[in-house]
């Protein structure tokens, strides 16, 4: 066959319309799985799973237009069939339909991705440095709890509004059917921000609850407003007038009332859970509260003052010796510290107030997720603490504590790609943690995927531009990919406090040493010491 007639017999077998039909319609597939699979919890793997099949079917679709053809007795052997029994005709007629259809639909698909939608969140897209999720593609049982507005005369009460909003995003959490975005994630906007679209939009979610609280002697009054991010309406609003010997019992209210105007549906579990009043007693509850706040208000571990957390949840579990959250609580920060300080008395707490808390609450996600930090952090357990945090997981589908964890203990394990999973599908409910992202960026670092490592730093350093960790780890980012000339800028630019020093010092001393300033890092390297 000569190629004259190579290519009338491609046109005849219309293997050219087939080619057309199937690129445009596998580029339809992949983009609608890149869309969709984050927003419903899908690994990236399997995004990686339909661009393989789609190649892979590809050449499958050239033979078999090759090699088979249509009759009015069914299909056969191309040699078979004589050309006045092809029906090949017909079927280019069709395809050319398709082929039309499928264009249009793609022309249309590319015009509202570059006019109207923007890059979600979880695929480490940025737009002008900052990392957006379409709101009006966000699940509509997706809601993020602003930051309570404390409007007591006295100030130093904004610990009571921080513990109410993070007891009711702790209901939330547990509700299965709905997307609840993390209180880290929220924790910039304020409590009545102006654009509630544009929070939408970042925060990947359709309602947005906002909330006041007053809190004079022992009266409590508490405000809450739903909201539509997409259309910026109200939903509902109501007003909780209470004492402190009566307030318990508010957040499951409230929850409830949410999942309510959101259409979630509860299993007889997260009814049980809605329905949990953690403790009676009004001074443990303040305590536990106190507590919260503080530990809740930092966006980075190091700077949490974990001895005094520890001591306003200590002071809870005295108060109320059945306070089953407050010692689920107390365990996690001993681990904690008896991690990073090495302390076996911290860790010998850790292991009784974890014991408390099983007696008292075995199925708690609270309970799990301290369990998980007892073997994990006090005595490198890993496959106890993954079965634990899974667990929690299953109880809270919402716990960004147990996905990041979870992701911790399988990057320990050598599981590198389910370990950035995990940690991707937390930035889908908390996607401004600045930890989370420092994280991912270690880890695809370690993979040598520096290209999106730095997509990562970028998005995080359009959250949190003077991030001294951030900066930090932008510098050791230059130092791998062999930028010494901009690692020194940015550690040139950069104000690092005494705080975060532990964790800079070893690339400040290693750019002094990569840039043969061996003076300089002795001398740094004493400060470091002393």
């Amino acid at each position: 066959m000569n190629l004259r007639d190579f290519f009338y017999e491609l046109k005849r077998r219309n293997v050219f319309k087939v080619t057309g039909v199937y690129a445009v319609a596998g580029w339809l597939l992949i983009q609608i799985a890149a869309t969709t699979f984050p927003f419903l919890n899908i690994p990236d793997w399997a995004v990686r799973l339909v661009i393989a099949l789609v190649l892979i079917g590809f050449p499958i679709a050239l033979i078999i237009a090759w090699a088979f053809e249509l009759t009015p007795e069914g299909v056969k052997r191309t040699e078979e069939v004589t050309a006045e029994k092809s029906v090949t005709k017909k079927t280019g007629h069709k395809l050319n339909v398709i082929l039309g259809v499928i264009l249009v639909f793609t022309v249309g698909i590319i015009f509202y991705q570059q006019f109207f939608k923007t890059q979600p969140a979880v695929s480490g897209a940025v737009t002008k440095g900052r990392a957006i999720v379409d709101s009006s593609s966000a699940p509509a049982k997706s809601i993020a709890v602003l930051p309570f507005e404390n409007l007591s005369e006295d100030k130093k009460n904004g610990y009571f509004a921080d513990g109410m909003q993070d007891m009711i995003l702790t209901k939330l959490a547990d509700i299965g059917d709905l997307k609840v975005i993390s209180r880290t994630s929220t924790l910039q906007f304020g409590s009545h921000p102006q654009n509630l679209k544009k929070i939408g939009r970042e925060l990947g979610v359709a309602m947005l609850l906002e909330g006041s609280v007053q809190k004079a002697g022992d009266q409590v009054l508490i405000n809450v407003q739903l909201i539509d991010a997409r259309s910026d309406h109200h939903i509902w609003a109501q007003s909780y007038q209470r004492t402190l010997e009566n307030i318990f019992g508010v957040e499951g209210e409230v929850a409830g009332k949410v999942a309510v105007a959101l259409k979630a549906k509860l299993d007889p579990a997260e009814q049980v859970l809605m329905a949990t009043i953690p403790t009676h007693n009004p001074a443990a509850y303040d305590a536990y509260l106190r507590g919260v706040s503080l530990e809740t208000n930092a966006t980075d571990i190091t700077g949490i003052n974990l001895e005094k957390v520890a001591s306003h949840y200590e002071q809870a579990v005295k108060l109320d010796p059945d306070f089953a959250l407050a010692w689920a609580h107390l365990s996690s920060v001993d681990s904690n510290i008896s991690f990073s300080e090495i302390s076996s008395s911290r860790l010998a707490r850790a292991k009784t107030a974890l014991e408390r808390a099983v007696t008292l609450a075995p199925d708690a996600a609270a309970t799990e997720i301290a369990k998980g930090d007892y073997a994990y952090y006090g005595h490198f357990e890993y496959a106890k603490a993954l079965a634990a945090y899974r667990k929690a997981l299953q109880i809270s589908p919402n716990s960004t504590t147990a996905l990041v964890n979870i992701g911790f203990v399988l990057r320990r394990q050598g599981h590198w790609q389910q370990a950035i999973d995990y940690m991707n599908r937390s930035l889908v409910l908390d996607p401004r943690n600045i930890s989370t992202l420092s994280n991912l960026v270690l880890s695809n670092e370690s993979l040598q995927r520096y290209e999106k490592a730095e997509v990562l730093l970028r998005r995080a350093l359009a959250i949190s531009p003077g991030d001294p960790i951030m900066i930090t780890q932008l510098a050791d980012f230059y130092q791998i990919t062999g930028n010494l000339a901009k690692a020194d800028k940015v550690l040139a630019g950069a104000r690092i406090s005494p705080i975060y020093w532990e964790r800079s010092y070893p690339t400040v001393i290693k750019q002094a040493l990569l840039t043969h300033h061996y003076e300089e890092a002795i001398h740094l390297a004493k400060v470091a010491l002393a």
